[in-house]
């Protein structure tokens, strides 16, 4: 299944899923916090399966949200097809794309120009930018100076609005990316880019790291909208969600598949349902094989 959702991302709002990697995880990161292990194979998914499930999805919730986020088990610029789905998407739906990638890929990657007219939004996962914090975070394939990083992302920026993503974790032994001096140097560069947002979050997953609380995160955040703006820069678990009210059934469905790609907190799945229906739901979430609930993350287990 490459579709999911629809769901609430915490950035964006109510958004279709779209996993183009399938079943591996394909992904020049190896971060400490994923869920899912990194496999070692080509990105080559069935393009009509993929087009007709998203036809399907598109019928249904077409009325309650218009973005589409490409995001899961990876990072999609490794997919050879990506270019040729992006033009078939922009030319038969109405949806506005978001596409969720990694720094390096960024800063490697010569992405065709068709792939960058047709999304309109790219998030960028950037955790750290000292090389020693980003090895023991994101154990990166390729190894980028700071000012490649920087002078990269500048150059995207550029030509498309970019948000950077960032999850700030901390273990008793070390601080990570939640260290004083850490933090400032990756502020620092964060505000020379001048994204187009600053999505903050702390998300530890399996991982022995430690979740900042929210109070933490929100002291972060006044850092950055002190240069940006606070129009500029969402907290996971801070920035207000939408609601809709999806039936049982739909709803159950459109949480399930999201936990195959997307681990949910307990209001980002409450706002999709009625509130009737939170607590049974959960419950049969939770009666999953492999579903987990870690740091207040719902997600699941491979």
């Amino acid at each position: 299944m490459f579709v999911y959702g629809p769901f609430q991302h915490w950035a964006f709002g109510l958004c279709i899923g779209l996993n183009v990697i399938g079943d591996k995880r394909i992904c020049p990161l190896d971060c400490i916090y994923c869920p899912y292990p990194v496999t070692r194979a080509d990105c080559s998914p069935n393009l009509n399966e993929i087009i007709k499930e998203l036809e399907n999805s598109y019928d249904k919730f077409s009325t309650l949200t218009k973005s589409l986020l490409i995001s899961g088990h990876g990072d999609p610029l490794l997919c050879d097809r990506l270019s040729f789905m992006l033009n078939y998407i922009r030319d038969i739906f109405s949806l506005k794309v978001i596409l969720r990638t990694t720094y390096i890929s960024i800063c490697t990657l010569h992405i065709p120009k068709d792939i960058l007219s047709s999304v309109d939004r790219i998030i960028v996962k950037l955790d750290a930018i000292t090389p020693e914090t980003i090895t023991s975070i994101n154990k990166p394939s390729v190894k980028l100076s700071p000012d490649v990083i920087k002078s990269s992302m500048i150059t995207l920026s550029q030509e498309i609005p970019i948000f950077i993503e960032v999850n700030i974790i901390r273990t008793s032994s070390n601080k990570l990316n939640s260290d004083s001096t850490e933090l400032r140097k990756l502020i620092e560069t964060i505000i020379d880019i001048a994204p187009d947002g600053v999505l903050l979050q702390s998300f530890p997953g399996f991982s022995n790291a430690q979740k900042l609380a929210i109070g933490e995160l929100i002291e972060i955040g006044r850092i950055f909208a002190d240069y940006l703006g606070w129009h500029r820069v969402k907290i996971r678990g801070f920035s207000p969600l939408s609601t809709i009210n999806l039936s049982l059934d739909e709803g159950k469905n459109a949480i399930i598949s999201t936990l195959d790609n997307f681990p949910l907190t307990r209001e980002e799945m409450a706002s999709i349902l009625s509130y009737n229906n939170v607590e049974e739901v959960i419950r049969d979430i939770l009666r999953i094989p492999n579903v987990v609930v870690l740091n207040g993350y719902f997600m699941k287990k491979r």
